[in-house]
């Protein structure tokens, strides 16, 4: 009998998933702290475009969690 069907992964899968789904929530709070900075924040053009960048880097790290399946939101083993 494998490890993988023996049900000793299930701990750490179950682990990797509330990993993909803290880096979920994180990548969604960089977005909205972006957009409310570039809109109202402090600073000038320079520092808006800092966070303009860190947005996008947001939206990335949510894209690549979905694209390379970190987080699928099913729980079947």
């Amino acid at each position: 009998e494998g490890l993988l069907l023996s049900g000793k992964l299930t701990f750490w899968y179950g682990l990797l998933y509330v990993v993909g789904v803290l880096g979920i929530v994180g990548g969604i709070v960089m977005v909205v702290n972006a957009v409310s900075r570039v809109m109202t924040g402090p600073g000038g053009w320079l520092a808006r475009a800092g966070d303009l960048l860190l947005g996008l880097a947001g939206l990335y790290v949510i894209w690549a969690i979905f694209d390379f399946g970190l987080a699928n939101f099913n729980f079947n083993i």
